[in-house]
């Protein structure tokens, strides 16, 4: 597994932070999430258990079943390498938030995840022509999200171009500097996870390894 190397000063300043999180609530997803991501990133294969972890405690208290809410945990099983229950629960999105633009039109897809959930399950044509008919619908409210980046890695990854795959790589950066993003942060889906997502699209189409990747 291609994990993104970052400086291990970084990840220590991160784990009290963690540490805290899961002593407040040891039985809790939150804190296993964060000190699980850190652990991996260190290259702590015990961080891979802890994000399997903490995406069945998460499945275990889930209230809210709109097909949304599936991005935690199914960010953390892709973390974690278990790729087989990332994509049943990426599927279960998937159809449900397909279900809302139909009976409701894109616009109410509101947030555009499912640019990023076909993406994630390899769906790249898909991913485009959705962010095509969110942008049509709304496109105020697509301007500044994510999502129409996340179809710009789709499209580069569909015609091999590595060229435009640097381009979304320099997006990441340039909103992980701007956000001041923690390594810890437990959001669904991050932009350092986009980051080493992106760094792994453009090494796969440029057939060069990249130096900010390593091998967990």
């Amino acid at each position: 597994m291609l994990v993104l190397s970052v400086p291990q000063d970084a990840i220590t300043e991160d784990m009290p932070k963690a540490l805290r999180q899961l002593e407040d609530s040891p039985q809790g997803w939150s804190g296993l999430a964060r000190i699980g991501r850190l652990l991996r990133l260190s290259g702590d294969p015990n961080g891979q258990d802890k994000l399997a972890q903490a995406a069945e405690a998460y499945l275990a208290v889930m209230r809210d079943q709109r097909p949304h809410r599936l991005m935690t945990p199914a960010n953390l099983f892709r973390l974690a390498g278990n790729d087989e229950r990332a994509n049943d629960l990426l599927v279960r999105m998937h159809d449900g938030l397909e279900d809302v633009a139909r009976t409701k039109g894109h616009s109410d897809v509101g947030t555009g995840i499912l640019v990023d959930v076909c993406f994630l399950m390899g769906l790249d044509e898909e991913a485009m022509e959705v962010n095509t008919a969110l942008t049509a619908a709304d496109s105020r409210g697509m301007r500044g999200l994510r999502h129409p980046v996340v179809a710009d890695l789709s499209q580069a990854r569909m015609e091999r171009d590595a060229t435009q795959a640097q381009a979304v790589v320099d997006y990441f950066d340039a909103a992980i500097a701007r956000d001041r993003e923690s390594f810890s942060d437990i959001a669904p889906i991050t932009f350092h996870d986009w980051l080493e997502i992106a760094l792994v699209a453009h090494s796969q189409l440029s057939g060069e390894p990249s130096p900010r990747l390593r091998e967990v």
